[in-house]
């Protein structure tokens, strides 16, 4: 199986950036190796991204995968604020990673937005530390 690299490997999309507190957000993850040749296998990346995201509240994600090796990454994150959102292989930050994602709250809410848990799946949710929360690593295994 071919290794994925943090050098060549890309995350991208609006949710490393920003979000609605309460509102779904998505970015993608596309894994290749150290010859920059595509990681076709989103299990494999899955097993091997580090995804860590500091902030106000404990945020809740969900890794599928996508044709060609692509993992969707999407989370909700609770309340409105500023996130540190670092994305690892290996030990090694993906480029750009940590993003600073800036968290609007909910139109019509309170700076401090919060919502109800996500509905139960036959596969829970992964969840980042909070800042309070010890910080663990959180890895999509």
């Amino acid at each position: 199986l071919t290794r994925p690299c943090a050098e060549y490997s890309l995350a991208q999309g609006v949710g490393l950036a920003r979000a609605v507190a309460g509102v779904q957000s998505a970015f993608t993850v596309s894994g290749k190796d150290a010859l920059a040749r595509v990681v076709d296998q989103a299990g494999v990346l899955a097993a091997q991204l580090v995804l860590k995201m500091v902030g106000p509240a404990r945020v809740l994600y969900r890794l599928t995968g996508q044709p060609h090796g692509t993992l969707l990454v999407t989370y909700t994150a609770p309340v409105s604020g500023l996130y540190a959102l670092s994305l690892t292989l290996h030990g090694a930050h993906l480029p750009g990673s940590p993003f600073s994602v800036t968290v609007a709250p909910a139109r019509g809410s309170p700076p401090t937005t919060t919502t109800p848990s996500p509905k139960s799946s036959s596969r829970p949710p992964h969840a980042w530390p909070s800042r309070s929360t010890p910080s663990p690593a959180s890895r999509a295994e």
